[in-house]
């Protein structure tokens, strides 16, 4: 983490800490925001170490909170819509199900050309 990376850093959580010491309107986030501020001017070690720690943090949460979202949108969106389509498509849920056939790919007779080939899509 060089330099520039670490004053923005801080000078984010400072801002944090500010917005949280407008909502709650207590002293200490004042404190620390001018704390963190002095910090980030001076710089060297506690600085560094914060910055580090926090943006370790930060990834830490997001690899967390990806695998939270897609299991919310899994479970809320898209499993309901898949129940509710098969109590309304019964017969074509059957019908994927029943085994006719040993496969249900289709054998095509057919002579490519080389007009085919050039639009797959």
């Amino acid at each position: 983490m060089n330099k520039e990376q670490e004053l923005k850093t801080m000078i984010v959580l400072s801002l944090a800490l500010l917005i949280l010491f407008i909502i709650f309107k207590l002293k200490v986030f004042l404190l620390l925001v001018a704390i963190f501020l002095l910090l980030a001017l001076i710089g060297g070690k506690p600085s560094y170490l914060i910055s580090k720690y926090w943006v370790n943090f930060a990834e830490f949460l997001g690899k967390v909170n990806s695998k939270v979202i897609i299991f919310i949108t899994y479970y809320l969106f898209i499993t309901p819509f898949a129940i509710i389509y098969r109590l309304f498509n019964k017969k074509q849920v059957c019908d994927f199900f029943d085994k006719k056939e040993d496969s249900y790919f289709k054998d095509v007779n057919k002579k490519y050309e080389k007009k085919d080939l050039e639009q797959l899509w």
